[in-house]
């Protein structure tokens, strides 16, 4: 039993105590709690780490659209809910590195290779008029 689901035991057990609630009652109790804790703890687990290295724009759109799919598609389950919150974080925090790095390294590049590709299509430098302007540029002269 980990940590969020002793939390979440110990606050249903007393609360279904106070309120007289019998055992399923309580047990449907904790599950709520503990679906509430989880969630809570992921989110500020979430933004503190985005904070932290400035990428919270980034993890947090990742968190959603994961949360999304595994909502509706299933997923792996960890071996208790504080391993899969680590998970999610640390997975959330790689695929926003690797966003910011297709970004602001790989789309330049191949912006860069798109339009020098454009150029040599629609205005191709021959080498006889390349030769003559890199001479032009260092006023260098082949016959002197």
């Amino acid at each position: 039993m980990g940590v969020i689901d002793k939390i979440s035991l110990n606050l249903s057990t007393r609360l279904g105590d106070r309120l007289d609630k019998d055992e399923e009652e309580k047990a449907v109790l904790n599950y709520g709690l503990f679906m509430i804790i989880h969630t809570f703890l992921g989110i500020i687990l979430t933004i503190l780490v985005g904070l932290i290295t400035g990428m919270i724009i980034e993890m947090s759109l990742i968190t959603i659209t994961s949360a999304l799919f595994k909502r509706y598609t299933g997923g792996v389950h960890a071996s208790t809910p504080e391993i899969c919150l680590i998970i999610g974080i640390i997975l959330s925090l790689i695929l926003s590195i690797i966003v910011i790095v297709l970004i602001f390294l790989v789309l330049p590049i191949l912006n860069m290779m798109a339009y020098f590709l454009y150029l040599q299509q629609n205005y191709p430098i021959h080498h006889y008029h390349f030769h003559h302007l890199v001479c032009r540029l260092y006023h260098f002269h082949p016959h002197l």
